[in-house]
């Protein structure tokens, strides 16, 4: 098991033996080698899935939250613009383009995490990642370079899923309501100097855990078993050694 958190070029958790999978941050990563499921378990002993990285390509089941719904905030509005050349594997059809600085998206959600879809492009710019008003310190960076020899090199769609931030709120673990904010601060680090930049988001959407902790769970559950059994059973065994030797030699 590892201890270990997530960013957005090394979080793909090969050292857990799972392949583009991590747990969010403060939690221990279970794998019990019996099958590919992977359980996060925190400090209070609640287990949670595993997310798919943001390298790996693979997104769990998801409900969208369709960019134009009226619980999708954008402020100030008139510093967003609607793009109807959406690619192909976008979760829109359309998407919604900003260039101002300060410009923001928000979403009301409830449950442990939300997932936020953006387009990357080699003129992508820098998100400030904010949940409940509180500045996490995470950003989501959509700049991905056209050449092959320039790092990074994204998905051209590219889902993320918080949390894992930085910095998570104080309280966000006593709250199941949050409210996720995306605020445009610029250009990517990683962009050539002088590169005009701007973000297009895509969609939010509500990680579905049910349908990943059923597996996961009987899993986890099993293997916890196992290894149960196994230290009873080691258990016994001491003993009855120490018995036979009491009664042979007499200790």
């Amino acid at each position: 098991m590892d201890l270990f958190s997530s960013d957005r070029i090394s979080g793909d958790c090969d050292k857990t033996g799972v392949k583009g999978f991590c747990c969010p941050i403060g939690t221990v990563c279970y794998y019990n080698g019996i099958d590919t499921a992977l359980t996060c378990i925190n400090a209070y002993g609640s287990s949670a899935p595993a997310y798919p990285s943001s390298t790996s390509g693979v997104v769990p089941s998801a409900t969208p939250v369709a960019n134009t719904e009226a619980e999708v905030v954008y402020s100030p509005q008139n510093a967003w613009s609607t793009s109807n050349t959406a690619p192909s594997c976008a979760e829109e059809s359309s998407m919604r383009v900003t260039s101002t600085l300060n410009a923001s998206v928000s979403f009301n959600y409830s449950g442990p995490s939300v997932m936020v879809h953006t387009i990357t492009s080699p003129t992508g710019g820098v998100f400030a990642v904010f949940i409940d008003g509180f500045n996490t310190t995470s950003t989501l960076d959509t700049f991905s370079s056209s050449s092959s020899s320039q790092a990074p090199s994204l998905p051209l769609c590219y889902p993320t899923q918080y949390p894992p931030v930085l910095v998570p709120p104080p309280d966000m673990e006593m709250k199941d309501s949050h409210t996720i904010t995306l605020v445009y601060v610029g250009p990517s680090p990683n962009a050539p100097a002088g590169t005009e930049s701007s973000v297009q988001f895509d969609a939010f959407a509500i990680p579905d855990f049910s349908k990943v902790l059923s597996p996961l769970t009987s899993s986890a559950m099993e293997g916890n078993r196992m290894m149960w059994q196994g230290g009873f059973i080691a258990t016994l065994v001491t003993i009855g050694l120490l018995q036979i030797l009491i009664v042979t030699f007499g200790y």
